[in-house]
């Protein structure tokens, strides 16, 4: 992408997202078709309407609460965006058309999770069997699938001239190849990729972001997907001395405070399956502007205890309660700092209890559905694990 469509981006963001052309909103919302047809499940309707919402959009930012199923929703878009643009290939050839997408996040975690979510998908897409599906290096986690995994990043973006092609890269591999050519580039920018789909955007800084931009069509879409209501980027903030611009602050922020200034519509999904109502009603009310809903059936609002855990002592007792949504529980220990044994201990004492408390469950399904454990240091995790 050319320096003064990045420095447009930049300077109004607004304007930039406005290019989108009368094609690529049919081929976005073709795309919708597609995915309807072929999704074994139905979207939810706020799925649906944030799919038509992007189609008018160069760039679009797409709010996902935890739950929405933002990474689902970016593999579909991703497949199907490609399998319209194979419809259109065949049917108006002389235009050769291209569908080159590059999956980007902060971390290599997320890239890979919205890689694994379009491997399990590719069945549904027969057409796209011959699209190469690429990592920048090696994953335990894509081990089995039909992932590319590299043993040298330079080999990344070794197939960029397949017209059809998926490649997940960091935004500091992007700026590596450029800087030591393994992709041909003029100062820093190529000419490369349709697509860019941008994971857990709210953890990306905006001086990050420019990285992957910079190996855009001037004609691209660009999707940034996140919740500036969860994990910001770590580390320090700090302004660009040129235009003040917070370049070390969330991209997500950025656009999102520039597209609210404007009056654009807010793109958001709404609906999730991992908080039962009584846990969802708080971070809807004071997060998301009773925009954010349950999707859990009634039947699993509470959980359902064998009557022995009555018999348990009141602190106990008052913790698995089922009734008790949130339960606070002061312990009394000496002052600890990134490890306290004690509180260590009662975590894993009420684990044993709920695990026998909850009826007929293994070990697999007790801590896949029934509990979760946050601690706010990685040696208190340790320490509860020597427990459990």
């Amino acid at each position: 992408m050319k320096h003064s469509l990045l420095q447009e981006f930049l300077k109004d963001p607004v304007k930039f997202a406005s290019r989108a052309t009368d094609t690529q909103k049919q081929l976005w919302l073709r795309a919708l078709e597609i995915a309807s047809r072929r999704n074994p499940d139905t979207f939810y309707p706020a799925q649906g309407r944030s799919w038509k919402d992007i189609a008018s959009l160069k760039l679009s930012l797409l709010l996902g609460p935890p739950g929405t199923g933002k990474t689902y929703m970016l593999a579909w878009m991703i497949l199907s965006y490609m399998q319209a643009c194979r419809e259109y290939d065949k049917q108006y050839p002389e235009q050769q058309v291209t569908c080159k997408v590059l999956i980007n996040a902060f971390t290599k975690h997320a890239i890979i999770n919205l890689l694994v979510n379009i491997v399990k998908r590719l069945d549904l897409f027969p057409e796209l069997r011959d699209v190469a599906v690429i990592f920048q290096e090696t994953s335990e986690r894509l081990n089995g699938t039909c992932v590319h995994q590299l043993a040298d990043k330079k080999d990344t973006f070794e197939k960029t001239s397949d017209r059809f092609i998926i490649i997940g890269a960091t935004g500091w591999t992007c700026l590596k190849a450029m800087e030591k050519k393994w992709i041909e580039n003029d100062d820093l920018h190529a000419e490369i990729f349709d697509l860019l789909c941008v994971d857990e955007a709210s953890q990306l800084r905006l001086n990050t972001s420019l990285l992957p931009m910079a190996l855009l069509r001037d004609d691209a879409r660009v999707l940034f997907v996140g919740d500036n209501k969860q994990l910001p980027p770590v580390g320090e903030v700090f302004e660009w001395a040129n235009a003040g611009t917070p370049m070390g602050g969330s991209v997500y922020d950025f656009i999102d405070a520039t597209f609210k200034t404007a009056g654009l519509p807010n793109i958001r999904l709404e609906d999730t399956n991992r908080l039962n109502p009584m846990l969802a009603t708080l971070p809807s009310q004071f997060l998301y502007g009773d925009a954010y809903h349950s999707r859990v059936p009634a039947h699993k609002h509470l959980l359902t205890l064998k009557p022995s855990w009555k018999a348990n002592p009141v602190w106990l007792s008052t913790a698995l309660d089922p009734t008790n949504v949130i339960v606070v529980m002061l312990v009394q220990s000496p002052v600890a700092g990134k490890r306290n044994p004690k509180e260590a201990q009662v975590v894993a004492d009420l684990g044993e209890k709920l695990y026998e408390t909850i009826p007929s469950t293994s070990v697999q399904e007790f801590w896949a559905d029934n509990l979760a454990v946050i601690s706010p240091h990685r040696l208190q995790n340790i320490e509860i694990k020597k427990r459990v």
